[in-house]
């Protein structure tokens, strides 16, 4: 008995690993030239890997926390609370795993390319799982790791930067793997704490996908419940509380999200835009999705006409009714909450991605089951038995469809657009003259840094390849920045961008406005002295346009209140004449602020009145809930203004310190303390073998 079961598990360990290396081997041989010592910068990766770079070396290291304030971007956001963390906090594992023998370039290409491989590995071991064989788990995995139709494919979740999306691609098939363990031995506490684990995970990754693994499990209970395997109800209740505990362990994040969610603009950029004909034609891509509608069919028509085994028929059918669950829950958000009561926080271009997510899931079994019934009716005979003859024709198989839109394709066409020349950061630097900007820029002066735009191209190739690797700038020059990041959900973000504070709907993405407009404000409309007082509000002393923005340059060369003053590379770089970096400013001049300290948790500033009389005090940083301003210890007024900047009111007196901190506010309590809790009930229900759910 006990050699039998070693046996069996030293042959599916052996296929599993064989599967993997295959996938290893296949992810190499298209998208190879990602495992490099430095960081990928194109598109939304540069401030990815700033915001990475960020974290691990300083926030982390330094203030022993993930979300804080970022001063540095915007004139401050509350970075990684408006912007699931998850990422951060995978490639933080990493790094810091690597007991610092990994630099943090490497780490943010490990993070990259475990977000490649994660999903096709995910629904490898999930759809073996199921209790199908190794041959349409390894198709399933081939066609999942080149899939390139939705946000979360090759193109956009890892080449473009969406990397929050395609983690949590790779997490659903994980977390599915882990429901379905959990479904089989719903009493093992190991099956119990994963599901917890990784149901809390993928909320911080991206919070949009949680609704895919969530529907699934309720399509399993039912069908599993159906056919006597399970007690609906009795499953159902402790499902629910194991993933309310999971969702508990994200508290700390989403509580906070929730409470806070008016200081965050909504995106109308795909909502306005997907229709339900995308749903069934969708992105076009290597895999278009009517022959992943094809593939679902045929698994649906196995159900009917093979003899497996009544748990594998059961877990097929949940996954067949996955996407019927998933489609309509997309049709609501559209139809209902997006189309009927205007409410823009779910969006269906990211959920239609789920759709596809669960179509996928029974890609390898729609292609293994006419192979499989074909050779059980001819019975072949020119191989030792049907198995092999089936495992060589699934091989050319797999061969067919990586020629399809596979491997050759993703490798010839990014290969072609200049990735391996251009997307690396040492290369940017180089081919855009960074580190003498940079060098410039910290020399010049103290106020911060407009840049005109949110990315730079690459001079002389098209310009679908750009970076938003001037995110980096803080870093290499000590100077904060407005611009150069396309993240418009900020309030000074979307003021700086479109003119408008949040609340606010946001109906086209901040690259889309490069060389057309800036405060909402189209440049050919745009006033010298207008533009001049909001460089003034927000303390902006520098600008810099780069040579693509022919309109923005022809502006500035003819304005008299910005003088050339460098060029550099592709850039023009201005200084705003007439006006001295100052942190502050009021209405008062008899009102003389002296800055002691300026840092991401902290402002104190000495304030001197010749009158004795209350005034307003603006300071040139962002507003946000958690700070809090005191003057001698006692707390006073400070809110917003129209620019989305802080507003202090100074009481009566003559001289006093001002203290303004960046501290947690009741929601951010309520969701540690949440966090704390679902923590431990997670790790009571691992250390008590026998836990049981109250009836």
């Amino acid at each position: 008995m006990i050699k039998h079961r070693l046996q069996t598990f030293l042959h599916q360990g052996i296929e599993l690993g064989l599967s993997i290396i295959i996938l290893l081997i296949l992810g190499y041989g298209a998208l190879g030239f990602l495992c490099h010592d430095d960081a990928f910068i194109y598109d939304d990766h540069g401030f990815h890997y700033a915001t990475f770079l960020n974290a691990v070396m300083h926030t982390i290291p330094q203030e022993f926390r993930i979300n804080t304030w970022n001063s540095s971007w915007f004139a401050g956001i509350p970075e990684l609370q408006f912007y699931p963390p998850g990422f951060v906090i995978i490639g933080a594992f990493i790094y810091y795993a690597g007991l610092g023998l990994i630099s943090p370039p490497m780490a943010y290409q490990l993070l990259v390319i475990l977000a490649f491989l994660l999903p096709a590995i995910g629904a490898l071991f999930l759809v073996r799982k199921s209790g199908f064989t190794i041959f349409p788990a390894l198709v399933s995995g081939v066609i999942i790791l080149l899939y390139d139709g939705s946000a979360s494919g090759v193109s956009y979740g890892v080449l473009f930067g969406l990397i929050n999306s395609r983690l949590a691609f790779g997490f659903i098939y994980l977390l599915l793997f882990a429901y379905l363990y959990y479904l089989q031995n719903h009493r093992n506490k190991w099956a119990q704490f994963t599901v917890i684990l990784l149901t809390g995970l993928l909320l911080v990754i991206h919070p949009y996908h949680i609704f895919l693994p969530v529907i699934a499990l309720f399509s399993q209970i039912l069908t599993w419940s159906r056919i006597g395997l399970i007690d609906q109800r009795k499953v159902l209740k402790r499902s629910l509380i194991l993933v309310l505990i999971g969702v508990g362990l994200a508290a700390f994040w989403w509580i906070p999200l929730l409470a806070y969610s008016d200081y965050m603009a909504k995106m109308q950029v795909w909502t306005g835009t997907s229709k339900f004909n995308d749903l069934i034609y969708g992105l076009s891509g290597n895999f278009p999705e009517k022959y992943l509608i094809i593939l679902y069919c045929m698994a649906g028509v196995s159900l009917l006409v093979t003899e497996y085994k009544i748990r594998t028929k059961a877990i097929l059918a949940g996954f067949l009714f996955t996407p019927i669950l998933m489609l309509l829950f997309l049709l609501f958000v559209r139809l209902v909450l997006v189309g009927l009561f205007k409410i823009y926080s779910l969006d269906p271009w990211r959920l239609q991605d789920d759709f596809y997510f669960s179509l996928l899931l029974t890609a390898g079994i729609g292609l293994y089951f006419p192979l499989e019934w074909v050779f059980q009716k001819i019975r072949v005979k020119a191989y030792h038995n049907w198995q092999d003859a089936f495992g060589l024709i699934t091989a050319l198989c797999v061969f067919f469809v990586l020629s399809y839109g596979g491997i050759t394709v993703l490798s010839s066409s990014f290969r072609y657009q200049g990735f391996q020349r251009f997307g690396f950061f040492n290369q940017a630097r180089t081919y855009l003259h960074l580190d003498e900007l940079w060098g410039y820029l910290h020399t010049e002066d103290t106020g911060r840094v407009m840049f005109t735009s949110s990315r730079i191209g690459i001079p002389g190739l098209p310009d679908i390849f750009h970076t938003h690797v001037l995110a980096l700038t803080p870093w290499y020059t000590g100077r904060p920045i407005l611009g150069a990041v396309n993240e418009p959900f900020y309030a000074t973000a979307a003021y700086y961008y479109f003119g408008h504070k949040p609340p606010v709907v946001i109906r086209q993405e901040a690259d889309a406005l490069q060389n057309k407009s800036l405060f909402g404000i189209d440049w050919e409309q745009m006033s010298p002295v207008m533009f001049w007082n909001y460089c003034r509000r927000y303390n902006a002393t520098t600008i810099v346009v780069n040579s693509s923005e022919d309109k923005v340059l022809d502006w500035f060369n003819k304005s008299s209140w910005f003088q050339l003053i460098n060029q550099i590379g592709p850039f023009s770089i201005f200084r705003t004449v007439r006006y001295t970096s100052e942190w502050t400013a009021s209405s008062n001049s008899q009102i003389h602020v002296k800055v002691q300290q300026w840092d991401n948790l902290r402002i104190r500033l000495q304030i001197d009145k010749i009158k004795n009389q209350k005034n307003w005090l603006f300071v040139k940083m962002g507003y946000y809930p958690r700070w809090r301003a005191y003057v001698n210890g006692k707390p006073t007024i400070i809110e917003s203004d129209e620019l989305g900047m802080m507003r202090v009111l100074l009481p009566e007196g003559d001289h006093y310190p001002l203290d303004i901190r960046y501290e947690l506010t009741a929601p951010h309590v309520i969701g540690i303390l949440v966090s704390v809790l679902s923590l431990f009930l997670a790790i009571g229900i691992t250390l008590k073998p026998r836990f049981k759910f109250k009836k």
